[in-house]
């Protein structure tokens, strides 16, 4: 199969760009995750810790003691130690979420690859997460955008225009579609954004919602 490298597409590639984080303000609060440093690297390691735990061949997010040992692992000898206890209070409350507590390993994947053709170009990348409940699948993208200094930054509202401003409905479209390819046989129930930084509860910093369908732009 000979692809065009020009008509080859990323969600990236596709989605506006938009200013880069900047500098982390001053500490105010000590260690947590509004003080927790921006940028891609601590984006690629929150990304290789939830990996570790949901690919898991036994159910490793069932178990709150397994998850912190977990965590205290993947997290020694790096530059993040200073947030060991923000960042496993973090992955206690992601596995916590109603939606992963009754989940079979078999009926979990992550980092799932896809590519698509959508005339006249190709679509590919990586889905964070996916998982099959009640015959319909979901798909899970996690954030690790910083949208301010304290919890308030991550209201519903302050989420919805992150979502907006980066574009991320088009690539939660462009999953479904994927997803929809892959998984003839299940109904698409939909995508969950899971800004990291914002998980202080059992809702905020979620954000669920169905995109429109296959008929998005694929420029904007």
């Amino acid at each position: 199969l000979h692809i065009t490298p020009c008509y080859l597409h990323s969600f990236t590639s596709l989605a506006r760009k938009t200013p880069s984080d900047g500098p982390l303000p001053p500490c105010k609060e000590g260690a947590t995750l509004h003080t927790l440093p921006r940028g891609a690297d601590v984006g690629i390691f929150l990304h290789e810790l939830l990996e570790d735990i949901f690919s898991s061949s036994h159910p490793l997010w069932k178990n709150l003691y397994e998850v912190k040992q977990t965590t205290l692992q993947k997290i020694q000898n790096t530059k993040w130690t200073d947030w060991t206890e923000a960042i496993q209070e973090l992955m206690v409350q992601i596995v916590s979420l109603p939606f992963f507590a009754d989940l079979d390993p078999k009926d979990v994947r992550v980092e799932v690859e896809f590519m698509f053709r959508r005339d006249p170009h190709f679509i590919k990348g990586f889905i964070d997460l996916v998982f099959r409940e009640n015959g319909r699948i979901y798909l899970v993208d996690w954030k690790s955008n910083w949208l301010g200094e304290d919890n308030d930054a991550y209201s519903y509202q302050a989420i919805s225009e992150s979502m907006r401003a980066n574009d991320y409905e088009l690539q939660a479209s462009l999953y479904a579609e994927a997803l929809k390819r892959s998984f003839p046989g299940l109904e698409f129930g939909g995508s969950y954004y899971i800004f990291l930084r914002g998980i202080h509860s059992l809702t905020q910093g979620i954000f669920f919602f169905q995109p429109r369908g296959s008929d998005d732009s694929l420029a904007r």
